[in-house]
């Protein structure tokens, strides 16, 4: 069996589809569904109540955030095979029975990676993204993060493998997938699966469209965490945080958003000294007028 873990969050506009393409996956797969709402105050939990076909399990309630939401999914599922969708997202046709055939029969701990159709607001399709051997089953690979990032709702993993790399770090609320996927590297390389498996909405009130430079600071937790034994991994990692934090700083430039622009370059520098010679960075300093680099190499 299968079980899939919903944490949900006043998206009463986009949970009917997660729970339909969910429910879908029992025509060809057993599974378990699993909804934690928490404490919606739109519609969410009156669309939960009255699916069509209703999750297995679900409650409404104030809880500690998502990554708590999930954990208390994991422990509470009684599957071999499990996973989590948002309830802005959803499971492509079949995938849950693509990855039963994938990740059964494994005898220790296993993940499989598939491939994710992403989508808009409305449902418009934007394209699908693919692993590639040798970038998404490398860590090497994967922490070069800004192009080579796994999209979660494709990732399924085997109970093995979470009771050995689990549960969630609580307080981690924007890069707790990233920090799960280099604990399962450390265990074992993911098995990618042809065809898609997840499906992926942009949405503009998606958690991670809304924060400002504090992901940057998660996302260096994190490998800091995960990483600190290996200093290789971690400066390919950091390069990667600081180069993007470097380019959303200058970006907020652009937005004419001079705080938060400062706030990523100082997220840059945090990540490495070397961000300073980042164009993106320079450019960024150079918008700002009337600041120039400090001896810091931050905008006084």
């Amino acid at each position: 069996m299968i079980s899939i873990v919903t944490p949900s969050y006043n998206q009463e506009a986009f949970l009917p589809f997660a729970l339909q393409s969910i429910a879908s996956q029992r025509e060809s797969a057993v599974i378990e569904h699993l909804v934690f709402d928490g404490g919606s105050t739109d519609g969410s939990a009156n669309i939960i109540a009255t699916a069509s076909v209703p999750p297995d399990y679900w409650t409404s309630g104030r809880d500690g955030g998502q990554s708590n939401a999930i954990n208390s999914g994991m422990t509470r599922a009684k599957g071999d095979i499990l996973c989590w969708i948002n309830s802005d997202d959803g499971l492509a046709p079949g995938a849950a029975a693509r990855m039963q055939a994938a990740l059964g029969d494994c005898k220790g701990p296993a993940w499989a990676v598939g491939g994710c159709q992403i989508i808009g607001e409305e449902g418009e399709e934007f394209g699908h993204w693919r692993p590639e051997h040798g970038k998404h089953d490398e860590l090497a690979g994967i922490l070069h993060w800004s192009r080579n990032y796994l999209m979660q709702p494709a990732v399924f993993w085997n109970r093995a493998m979470w009771e050995q790399a689990g549960p969630l770090v609580a307080d981690l609320h924007l890069c707790m997938d990233f920090d799960l996927w280099m604990r399962f590297f450390n265990i074992a390389k993911p098995v990618l699966v042809e065809g898609d498996i997840g499906i992926h909405r942009r949405q503009g009130e998606s958690k991670t469209s809304l924060v400002g430079a504090e992901i940057f600071a998660e996302y260096r937790r994190a490998i800091h965490l995960r990483l600190g034994h290996d200093k290789r991994l971690k400066k390919i990692a950091l390069r990667d945080v600081a180069g993007q934090a470097a380019k959303a700083g200058n970006a907020a430039m652009f937005l004419r958003n001079r705080k938060l622009s400062r706030q990523c370059l100082s997220e840059a520098v945090k990540s490495t000294s070397s961000a300073v010679f980042e164009p993106h960075f320079l450019k960024a300093v150079v918008k700002q007028i009337g600041i120039f680099p400090g001896p810091s190499g931050l905008p006084r």
